[in-house]
């Protein structure tokens, strides 16, 4: 009887501290857990850090460059100045503001004897226009643009044959690179990636005169994309869109549509229509045209 009672005991003791045991296994558990937590969080926030270092150094870099030309002009007299200084200020602007300048056939001269391996062909212009859709695709990674300096304004004074100098900078997040370094980047933004599309297309066409190429860009309500339009003479269009994975035609072929149903098409996929739209503009090496409805646009590429 003696020997059930111990055992009875020990059972009794052995029990409670295997629950003891589970109880403290459960708190190391939900302490576990709460700690991987704030281990994620805080490689999020190490990551979100470390982008913002690049960012910085990117900007840093931006502005290391044109030291050298601050210092060269500084030399001379207030208004020669004062025009350098604007005249730098045009060339950091530039990038804000893109244009048929970034459209640069000679910069991608290497990348169409490597990607298609000879220039306009007509009986294989479709499989052509689809590989250097699919050379961005595959080499562009896609980004949001870093911030950079935007120059509003320049003014400069002399006092006792020192410079005083006064210039106006806002920072934006919204500015283009050449073809070339968006290729040396290995990433860019949907401007980016169609302007490098574009350059690409333009030396392939060489000074074939029967094709157009632009770079289109819309602005809707909440949004704002970019891309490519080849344009046939006799007004039917093929759309090239490497950031949106988009183009007309089938597998591996790209293929010209009727303007109307082309943009259309390509509108309803960006889920652009009359009532968000506000504004768009083509871009071409020879010049910019400004659209203010699709109808408009339309018209333009008929």
């Amino acid at each position: 009887m003696e020997k059930i009672i111990v055992f009875s005991i020990l059972y009794c003791i052995t029990y409670l501290e295997n629950m003891k045991l589970r109880s403290k296994n459960e708190v190391l558990m939900e302490e576990n857990r709460e700690l991987r937590i704030v281990k994620e969080e805080y490689e999020k926030v190490l990551q979100n850090y470390t982008k913002l270092a690049e960012k910085y150094s990117e900007t840093v870099e931006v502005i290391k460059k044109y030291e050298h030309e601050i210092s060269v002009i500084k030399t001379l007299s207030t208004v020669a100045f004062r025009d350098k200084l604007m005249e730098l200020a045009s060339k950091i602007n530039e990038r804000v503001h893109g244009g048929k300048n970034f459209i640069r056939p000679n910069e991608v001269e290497d990348v169409v004897k490597n990607i298609i391996g000879h220039k306009f062909n007509e009986k294989t212009l479709g499989k052509d226009l689809y590989q250097a859709f699919s050379y961005v695709v595959r080499t562009i990674k896609y980004s949001k643009d870093s911030i950079y300096p935007v120059i509003k304004e320049v003014n400069v004074s002399v006092e006792d044959a020192t410079y005083n100098i006064t210039v106006e900078v806002d920072w934006i997040t919204e500015v283009y690179q050449t073809p070339l370094e968006t290729i040396e980047r290995g990433e860019g933004d949907c401007e980016d990636m169609a302007y490098l599309a574009a350059s690409i297309i333009q030396n392939y066409l060489g000074e074939n005169k029967d094709y157009e190429v632009y770079v289109f860009q819309v602005l809707w309500n909440g949004g704002g994309h970019a891309a490519l339009i080849v344009r046939h003479r006799c007004g039917t269009i093929a759309i090239i869109d490497p950031a949106g994975k988009y183009y007309t035609g089938k597998a591996n072929t790209v293929e010209f549509n009727d303007a109307r149903d082309g943009l259309l098409k390509w509108f309803e996929y960006w889920g652009i229509n009359e009532y968000n739209f506000r504004k768009a503009w083509f871009v071409s090496v020879i010049g910019e045209a400004y659209i203010d409805s699709i109808e408009s646009a339309i018209s333009f590429l008929d």
